[in-house]
């Protein structure tokens, strides 16, 4: 009847309800938009931006939002919308300003822990977990856990990762895992591997059911799955210490699977860590240049910067590690880059930090494009010495330093 420009004697609203129902999404999304056309209200505003997210038709999600402010200035701003388009730092200000308003309350402070975590933003987080860590809500404890687990991995606090994993409730999908984790850190490997089968058996049904109600649910799972692989890979890493075709083939096969791996920060960003328990980041840089790129292109800067501040960390204890050969294979490139950057130190550390003006310092001439491309990083230190902006200049990988400037 539809193809035939006839009106279906059926309610829109039942017939959206019914492609939920059956997780045809476009479908429903073609009820909803023609509900909006002749009801414009709160509830189908919402609808309409999460199943243009859902379908990944992001630039049609954001411009549903642009219009409703333009065309309905008197509709108040939902953070739900905000979140459901991935905006967190518009998010986070809403709930920032929600808690002046209204005072500190369980559902802001889980909604700023959520945009902060999704931002990778460690430096604001923290605090806030001290804050919930010396109160006596279990109740918010026991919510926040897990993202406490995933920050202090990030920050490689395992103390914390341990203090986390105790608050963690029992129900969590989440917990064999983390207790695997923490068993690779430990070097406890049999127990890792028992952690990892109590993981896999608790996913099943939910893998399974996910898989059956739509793609992106069932992808979310089959990436648990592969989380769980690369842990047992990690531990197979570090069990064959002298193997080295062994550890080659595995580092190969990480490569390889990226490939099939969608273009999202936070899955990148979770495999990487992983990934970092055994290979270090500098040694795999054409992965991490593209996790950066892929970060700086959905704008997510923060993690961007963070990730440059970790490859030019890892570079320069790499060198150090050169020049008193510590490093197992020593190859006539690697001694020359290490001798360059011991050079290049020595010659920054006589000369004068520069000014925020531009003048004088390192690089003459060409201070005022170095100044205007590296201002965002100036103030973040690598190493606990050198700001990132001098720390590119010792580094002595071409790659890195042209990513560096493409900011």
């Amino acid at each position: 009847m539809e193809r035939d420009e006839k009106q279906i004697p059926i309610d829109l609203k039942r017939l959206g309800d019914y492609a939920d129902r059956c997780h045809a999404l476009a479908k429903e999304l073609h009820y909803k938009e023609a509900e909006w056309t002749l009801e414009k209200n709160y509830e189908t505003i919402e609808k309409l931006i999460e199943l243009n997210q859902n379908l990944d038709l992001h630039d049609s999600a954001i411009g549903m939002l642009d219009y409703v402010r333009k065309e309905q200035p008197d509709v108040q701003e939902s953070v739900e919308w905000y979140l459901r388009l991935q905006q967190w730092d518009k998010a986070l200000v809403i709930f920032q300003r929600q808690e002046v308003e209204r005072g500190p309350s369980y559902e802001n402070t889980k909604g700023q822990i959520r945009c902060l975590f999704e931002m990778s933003d460690w430096e604001a987080l923290a605090p806030i977990y001290e804050r919930i860590w010396s109160g006596s809500d279990q109740q918010l404890q026991m919510a926040s856990a897990n993202i406490g687990m995933s920050m202090a991995w990030a920050m490689g606090d395992i103390d914390r990762m341990e203090s986390y994993l105790l608050t963690l409730p029992n129900k969590s999908r989440d917990k064999s895992f983390c207790r695997a984790l923490l068993a690779v850190y430990r070097s406890n490997f049999d127990e890792a591997a028992k952690f990892i089968g109590d993981a896999r058996e608790e996913m099943e049904g939910d893998l399974v059911s996910h898989i059956t109600e739509s793609y992106s649910r069932g992808y979310a799972q089959v990436f648990r799955c592969q989380m769980l692989t690369e842990l047992e890979e990690v531990v197979a890493y570090k069990t064959a210490p002298d193997d080295k075709e062994r550890q080659a083939a595995i580092v190969s096969a990480w490569r390889q699977r990226l490939g099939g791996i969608q273009q999202d920060v936070g899955m990148w960003q979770k495999l990487l860590r992983l990934r970092s328990m055994v290979l270090r980041p500098i040694l795999d840089l054409d992965t991490w240049i593209k996790y950066v790129n892929m970060s700086r292109k959905s704008g997510q800067m923060r993690i961007a910067r963070d990730a440059i501040a970790q490859l030019l960390d890892d570079e320069a204890l790499y060198m150090e590690e050169a020049n008193r050969g510590e490093v197992e294979a020593m190859t006539p490139k690697l001694v020359a880059q290490a001798q360059e950057y011991a050079r290049l130190k020595a010659e920054l550390a006589r000369q004068q930090y520069p000014s925020q003006n531009g003048s004088g310092g390192v690089g003459g001439g060409g201070q005022s494009a170095w100044e205007s491309r590296t201002r965002r990083f100036s103030t973040n230190n690598v190493g606990g010495s050198a700001p990132l902006d001098m720390a590119i200049r010792l580094s002595q990988q071409p790659a890195l330093v042209y990513m560096y400037l493409k900011y």
